[in-house]
């Protein structure tokens, strides 16, 4: 192993490893705060985008084709629908109105009182 090499993949896993520790530590924080964790998570990801000098193609942002982005709308839609005519027809499911309160409406978490 040449020392260019060596040197390569040190640096390789320097950037992901220190961005997934930060990641965790920062959301860690937050919850513990109570906060909303989003924020942090898009903060780091634009902070290691632009230390890491990447290109959009490199992380992901660019436009795919057609096909693509029908496929991805249309296979949950149809998978969904499938299995709501299979409880439909296996007679699983009414289409009658709700007539009070369900389950939903009553439950309670842990921490709740």
């Amino acid at each position: 192993m040449t020392t260019k090499t060596r040197a390569m993949s040190h640096t390789s896993w320097r950037w992901p490893v220190l961005g997934t520790l930060l990641a965790i530590a920062a959301t860690a924080v937050m919850d513990v705060v109570g906060l909303i964790n989003v924020l942090p998570l898009v903060l780091l990801f634009f902070l290691f985008w632009y230390l890491q000098r990447m290109s959009r193609a490199e992380i992901g942002w660019t436009w795919g084709r057609r096909r693509d982005y029908a496929v991805a709308v249309f296979y949950p839609a149809v998978v969904l629908g499938l299995l709501g005519l299979i409880a439909w027809l296996s007679g699983a499911t009414t289409a009658r109105p709700s007539t009070g309160p369900t389950s939903c409406s009553t439950y309670k978490t842990a921490w709740s009182s």
